[in-house]
């Protein structure tokens, strides 16, 4: 028995990179060896997240994990495309009216408001533009948009997150309500538009929209402020980071390189090992406890891997996912492509939740989810593994967008009971 036990902490020592907790990969602010991350962005693109103190936004470079916001969870994302060319505002001249931004455009004047271009201010380690607003209004709105009205094609059926970090930066007299918006054009009578709240502080703001019209080509997004007739205004706006995705919900903000306005990709978050580095054979035979953050429900027909331990593909493997259209996590088994679904236990959207399985190697495997009974899956697949993944499926896809915080990888099976006090004395 000692034996066994020895053997068990020398392998657990051998992979636990140094002075980590005995078997872990990720921890809040680090991800360890043999894990490695990879995200590819073209061009020059960044990605972003929040810094450490919960409201800076820091830029990273390529391959370069994400650690957001105060819990320092390692970020995961699939692939994006930031439609809106010029996120950082670059190109505006200073003046009244001045000019707006590269691609960006308004009146100088509507419904008796006038526009000025103030200039640039950080909040917060943010750059935002600044855009005043001011006058008597006659009627309507003031309409700001961040590309010309061919720029963004669009078809029936596409769904389309528009997403800014903005806020109304002093304290005149603000709008009747200032908005996040999304037109098809060239009607300009479809749209979809979500309140921008008036606080002092900067907050990200996500609006939706479906394309209904056939006769429309494209989409402009964009923001407006709504007012009566006879109201005064006299109100500056910040404005940052805005960001159009062909996508169900808003990931974080994508920005070209500075200087170059373009459209910009960035690639999935795609972090793995192979099981031989983390000592577990190609039977799969071996127990792994983590904390994770969905911050959405799975979109309809889309799932949300949390682990994915496979063979090279997705023909035979073993995943702890999201269910599509639902925040209900269950193990799934494929082997010689058929699959199986365990019961399912539901999770709170933006809650952190914890979970672990336990996998046997002889075709059976249990799932607790933040301790509770355990649930099961058979027929697993029993030799050919290779990979463990966090985050994806052996493809970059059914990407998890949320966050995960720790991960221990134990080349042994567990009990159910045992895997249950794993699992909840993990720390969210």
């Amino acid at each position: 028995m000692m034996d066994a036990r020895r053997r068990k902490m020398t392998i657990l020592m051998a992979i636990s990179g140094g002075g980590a907790p005995q078997g872990s990969l990720l921890v809040p602010g680090r991800l360890f060896p043999p894990m490695v991350l990879t995200r590819a962005q073209a061009s020059g693109a960044m990605s972003t997240g929040i810094a450490s103190n919960g409201v800076r936004r820091d830029a990273y470079s390529a391959d370069v994990p994400r650690f957001n916001e105060t819990a320092q969870r390692l970020l995961l994302e699939g692939a994006r495309t930031n439609l809106i060319r010029n996120p950082w505002g670059e190109g505006l001249v200073i003046g009244a009216p001045g000019t707006l931004p590269t691609n960006w455009s308004s009146s100088t004047t509507a419904g008796g408001i006038t526009r000025s271009v103030v200039g640039y201010e950080t909040i917060n380690g943010v750059s935002c533009v600044l855009i005043r607003f001011a006058g008597t209004s006659t009627s309507g709105a003031f309409v700001v948009l961040f590309e010309p009205a061919a720029q963004i094609a669009a078809t029936v059926g596409q769904v389309y997150a528009l997403s800014a970090v903005m806020r109304i930066t002093n304290a005149g007299t603000p709008p009747a309500e200032m908005r996040m918006l999304l037109r098809e054009v060239p009607s300009n009578t479809d749209y979809s538009y979500v309140v921008v709240p008036g606080a002092s502080n900067l907050s990200r703001v996500t609006a939706m929209h479906t394309v209904t019209d056939a006769a429309n080509t494209s989409i402009r997004p964009g923001f407006s402020l709504a007012h009566t007739s006879g109201q005064a205004i006299e109100t500056t706006i910040a404005v940052s980071f805005a960001q159009c995705e062909l996508a169900a919900f808003a990931s974080s903000p994508i920005l070209p390189a500075v200087g170059t306005p373009a459209a910009s990709t960035r690639g999935a978050d795609l972090v793995s090992a192979t099981l031989a580095s983390l000592g577990v054979g190609a039977s799969g035979a071996c127990t792994v406890i983590g904390t994770a953050m969905l911050p959405q429900a799975a979109p309809s027909g889309a799932s949300q891997i949390v682990l994915h331990i496979d063979n090279g593909s997705d023909t035979n493997r073993i995943m702890v996912r999201n269910s599509p259209g639902s925040a209900n996590i269950v193990l799934t088994r494929t082997a010689a492509g058929v699959g199986a679904d365990s019961l399912s236990q539901a999770i709170t959207p933006g809650t952190p939740f914890r979970w672990g399985i336990t996998v046997d190697g002889a075709g059976n495997a249990l799932l607790s989810v933040d301790g509770a009974a355990p649930l099961t899956v058979t027929g697993a697949p029993t030799s050919g593994l290779t990979t463990l993944r966090v985050g994806s499926n052996s493809g970059g896809s059914a990407n998890m967008f949320g966050e995960v915080a720790g991960l221990r990888v134990l080349p042994f099976v567990v009990s159910a009971a045992e895997l249950q006090r794993l699992v909840a004395e993990q720390a969210l």
